[in-house]
């Protein structure tokens, strides 16, 4: 099975949002393993990755997600 972080960089690499939705959601069912890699891309200099971080973590769900949310507002 392929790493859904690695496709979701990649499909915001290329530009490809429909990938990278589907990619969010995947991201988002690996629950709270996916957030200190979430948490780094919050903190990219390229909008793209903060966007989708933030798309993912709303995937993620959880109260631990939500905070993060939060505190990076």
């Amino acid at each position: 099975m392929n790493d859904p972080l690695k496709e979701l960089l990649q499909a915001i690499v290329v530009g490809d949002d429909d990938g990278a939705e589907r990619a969010a959601r995947e991201v988002g069912r690996s629950g709270e393993l996916a957030l200190p890699a979430l948490r780094a891309l919050l903190t990219s200099d390229e909008r793209d990755r903060r966007w989708w971080a933030v798309r993912a973590l709303a995937a993620v769900g959880t109260s631990e997600a939500a905070a993060t949310l939060i505190e990076a507002l």
